[in-house]
C-alpha cells in the first residue's frame, strides 16, 4: 500500500511538474517568436560577428563558421543586444531554466527538477512585477493535458532524444574545429545545453567515435 500512495504522489507531481513547464514555456516562446528571435531552449546557436544567427543544425556549414560563436538560448540573446531585463531577455532566461529542469527530471531528480521550475516562475513574476510580461497570462490563462502528453513532454519522445544527440554531436564537432581537446568540448558543450559532460560524451560513443 505505501508503494502505491508513493506512486500516486509521484504522479501527481510529475502533472503539475509538466503543467507548469507547459505554461511557462508557451509565454517564453511566444514572447521570443513575436520578436523574430530564437526559441528553442534545447539547441545551441552560432552567432555570427555580423549580428546575423542560425540554429545549430546539418544546415550549418562548421568550416564556414570559424568566426563564429556557439552559445545557448539566453547568452544568444546577450550577445545579439538584448538585455537579460528585457522582455526577451526574461523569456530566454525562462526557457533555460525550464531546459535545465527537464534534463533534472530526466536524470530522475524530481526534486530538483521542481525546485528549477518554481524558480523559472518566480522569474516570470519578476518580469510581470516590472511591466515586462503579461499579468493576465499569470492569473488567467489555464492549460488542459493528458497524462500522456504531461509524460512525453517531461522525458522526450525518441524523436526528440534523437533530436537533442544530434545537436550534441554538432556543437562538440564545431568545438573540435575551434581546437579544443575532446574532455574540454565534452565540458563545453555541456554547459551550452545544460547536461551534464557524460551526456554529451555517451552520444558521441553513440555515432561511434572513441576517446
Amino acid at each position: 500500500m505505501g508503494a502505491q500512495i508513493q506512486a500516486a504522489i509521484t504522479t501527481v507531481e510529475r502533472s503539475s511538474f509538466a503543467r507548469l513547464v507547459q505554461r511557462l514555456t508557451e509565454l517564453a516562446t511566444r514572447i521570443l517568436v513575436a520578436a523574430e528571435l530564437p526559441s528553442g531552449s534545447e539547441q545551441a546557436y552560432v552567432v555570427r560577428p555580423d549580428g546575423t544567427w542560425a540554429v545549430l543544425d546539418e544546415a550549418v556549414d562548421l568550416n564556414a563558421e570559424q568566426d563564429s560563436v556557439l552559445l545557448p538560448l539566453d547568452q544568444a540573446l546577450l550577445h545579439l543586444g538584448h538585455a537579460p531585463d528585457s522582455p526577451e531577455g526574461y523569456a530566454a532566461r525562462v526557457l533555460r531554466i525550464l531546459s535545465v529542469a527537464q534534463e533534472q527530471l530526466r536524470a530522475g531528480s524530481m526534486d530538483e527538477a521542481m525546485a528549477s521550475a518554481f524558480a523559472a516562475g518566480e522569474l516570470v513574476t519578476e518580469a510581470a512585477m516590472k511591466g515586462m510580461f503579461e499579468v493576465d497570462f499569470l492569473t488567467g490563462e489555464r492549460v488542459r493535458e493528458g497524462g500522456r502528453q504531461g509524460h512525453r513532454r517531461a522525458h522526450g519522445s525518441e524523436e526528440d532524444k534523437a533530436a537533442r544527440r544530434a545537436n550534441y554531436i554538432r556543437a562538440f564537432d564545431l568545438a573540435v574545429m575551434h581546437g579544443f581537446g575532446r574532455m574540454e568540448a565534452y565540458r563545453s558543450v555541456a554547459k551550452v545545453f545544460g547536461v551534464s559532460p557524460v551526456t554529451v560524451r555517451r552520444a558521441i560513443a553513440q555515432r561511434g567515435d572513441h576517446g
